[in-house]
């Protein structure tokens, strides 16, 4: 599988959705299409390059994708995405307000440079929305490969990695604050990590499956300071609801 880094941001309601709300179902839609998905909490950010908009939030989403599927392919479903929630490419003004914008970031260790696709993302070192974000992913895969590593070492032989995902939520969701959200949503949402998925993307520490890896990916972001001007505002755990109400009605915008 390829492991992907997409940069999510909306600063603009569509329909009877706010920006967080759109961020969710956004989730819900690429989680049906990336697999062990693992999203960061969400941030505000000052809008860059056409200041005279409201602030953006922002977000990003690792998670793997079946091989044989391209970068072109995935920026197709991508737009498709998009559309669904409101986002007119032929109207909007550039860099001007969104209701959806979902960046590849990061399309496994290739290159391309097209007129259509830039991978790694032309702007990322300049966008601390998304080292911050990025930053706090590859932070938490180290946890989730140890948590994985101990789940596995006590499974019976033979047990499924979808067993070894539940088991993995349902320790993940014990350290989660009381109140913040049950197991049920912890196991339901795509931020259930498989074994296999948990060490390749943990291996990103050492820059085995990204352009860039870890330890560039905060040169960049120190060189903008120490924030960078972003905020965290809803934890990831706690951005959970909102993706929990997509898959309880199973609709997405369309």
């Amino acid at each position: 599988m390829t492991a992907v880094a997409l940069g999510l941001g909306s600063n603009k309601n569509f329909s009877n959705l706010c920006p967080k709300e759109i961020l969710g179902g956004a989730i819900f839609e690429l989680s049906q299409i990336l697999h062990a998905v693992k999203f960061s909490s969400v941030y505000r950010t000052k809008a860059m390059y056409v200041f005279d908009q409201e602030d953006f939030y922002n977000m990003v989403l690792v998670g793997f994708l079946d091989d044989g599927i391209s970068a072109h392919d995935l920026l197709k479903k991508i737009h498709e995405i998009e559309a669904a929630f409101g986002r007119d490419r032929e109207k909007e003004i550039r860099f001007g307000p969104r209701s959806l914008d979902i960046d590849i970031e990061f399309f496994g260790t290739q290159k391309i440079l097209e007129d259509d696709l830039q991978v790694p993302h032309p702007r990322l070192k300049e966008r601390a929305f998304v080292l911050v974000p990025l930053l706090e992913i590859l932070d938490n895969f180290k946890t989730a490969r140890a948590t994985s590593s101990i789940v596995s070492a006590n499974a019976t032989e033979g047990t499924s990695d979808a067993q070894v995902a539940e088991a993995t939520s349902s320790i993940t969701s014990s350290n989660v604050t009381t109140g913040t959200v049950d197991t049920q949503t912890a196991q339901a949402v795509g931020s259930i990590i498989s074994t296999n998925a948990t060490a390749q993307c943990a291996d990103n520490i050492n820059g085995k499956i990204f352009c860039l890896g870890r330890y560039e990916i905060s040169s960049a972001l120190s060189s903008l300071g120490e924030s960078g001007g972003v905020e965290k505002i809803i934890r990831a755990q706690d951005f959970l609801p909102f993706i929990k109400s997509r898959l309880q009605n199973g609709a997405s915008s369309r």
